[in-house]
């Protein structure tokens, strides 16, 4: 009987488990033995992770092919492996695709060089992460606790993070070429970037734009479209033009209240600034814990330099105990946003932070390896509130 109970126990756990799919290239196996060996070990055998490569993901006498097929067909979390050879590879697409027409929660991880806002369209759609980023790792945990209506499992994300840093060694031509067109690609975007954060103009021709960053009307229209903050609308004489969402939209997506009364609570700390790093930060006066959804309200101030205007887009990052402030982590707005001419920004907090003890916007030309315009200015802050 005790032994009937058990094997009772045994096959409900196994019936409540959710599948995890994990769609890589095979040179970037090891990569995704790493993340299955940790999403396995932290969520207890409430996840079942298929990784093609694996064999124990096979079943003995089962066709590779099938076992895709199936995988898919009954996977409820789909993880696609990014790096800058592999979303060139048919397969990856092909299976993310199959993924997507499914409506499975898709969730892009990149590594080896190629970050969230690498990603083409329509993966460029998804809140992709990096999978040597500590804050990325959490907001993957959390996605996978979501699904499978548990907590998050407790881990030092930092510590995970390290682990998991994985750098495919391109050994051919083809995988050289494609980290080629990944420079390009970037170095394409910030020219992109730069004729759309023209101050004097928030929206303008796509033809425009195009001259400016010496390229053709349908390459800067293709690179345009994978990017989400992008948006496109017609002129006056019909012709094409586009705009970064923050500027144009006067309610921009994620933007709109919900019926219910929000509270907005002052959050008392201490100011700083730095010159240096063109950034400014509050010291909260004791840790606290922010939850996902809630919405910060930053009100930047003035340029402390008199010969330079203040930033006009910036990053918006959270440290916690133990963070280290020289490193990227706590980055909340990958891309960066605007601020508008009310100095007033809102960000949503996009996962759970435990332990905040400082909430920092970075300016300048750059921040954190991303481009945010060739005049951007400095970042000053003056107040911040939390909107529950």
């Amino acid at each position: 009987m005790r032994g009937m109970r058990r094997a009772t126990v045994i096959n409900f756990v196994q019936l409540m488990r959710k599948r995890l799919f994990v769609s890589h290239i095979s040179e970037e196996r090891v990569a995704a033995e790493r993340l299955k060996g940790a999403l396995s070990r932290d969520f207890l055998g409430l996840l079942d992770v298929f990784v093609s490569s694996d064999t124990e993901s096979i079943a003995a006498g089962e066709e590779w092919l099938s076992s895709i097929e199936n995988a898919l067909r009954d996977c409820s979390i789909f993880v696609t492996l990014c790096s800058p050879e592999s979303i060139r590879r048919p397969w990856i697409n092909f299976e993310t695709g199959a993924a997507w027409m499914r409506e499975i929660p898709v969730i892009p991880v990149c590594h080896s060089g190629l970050l969230p806002h690498d990603l083409p369209m329509p993966l460029s759609l998804k809140q992709g992460i990096a999978l040597d980023d500590g804050d990325g790792l959490r907001r993957l945990y959390a996605r996978v606790a979501k699904v499978l209506e548990c907590d998050i499992p407790r881990q030092d994300f930092s510590s995970l993070a390290n682990s998991m840093r994985f750098e495919h060694v391109p050994d051919s031509h083809q995988s050289e070429q494609a980290v080629r067109e990944l420079d390009n690609d970037r170095a394409t975007r910030n020219r992109l970037m730069e004729a759309l954060s023209d101050p004097r103009h928030k929206w303008r021709s796509l033809e425009r734009v195009a001259v400016e960053a010496a390229l053709s009307e349908e390459r800067a229209a293709d690179l345009l479209r994978s990017d989400p903050e992008i948006r496109f609308g017609k002129g006056k004489s019909r012709n094409i033009i586009v705009g970064l969402r923050s500027r144009v939209d006067v309610k921009a997506p994620g933007m709109s209240r919900s019926p219910r009364q929000s509270t907005t609570n002052l959050l008392n700390g201490t100011i700083g600034t730095s010159r240096q790093w063109s950034s400014a930060w509050i010291d909260l006066d004791a840790p606290r814990d922010l939850k996902m959804g809630q919405r910060l309200i930053l009100t930047l101030g003035g340029s402390p330099d008199p010969a330079r205007r203040p930033a006009e887009r910036v990053l918006v990052r959270l440290l916690r105990v133990g963070d280290n402030p020289s490193q990227k982590v706590g980055v909340i707005t990958e891309t960066g946003i605007d601020v508008p001419s009310n100095r007033r920004i809102e960000v949503e907090i996009p996962a759970d932070y435990a332990s905040v003890t400082q909430i920092s916007v970075h300016g300048g030309r750059n921040a954190w390896d991303q481009f945010l315009g060739e005049a951007n200015g400095p970042a000053t802050l003056t107040r911040v509130e939390l909107s529950s």
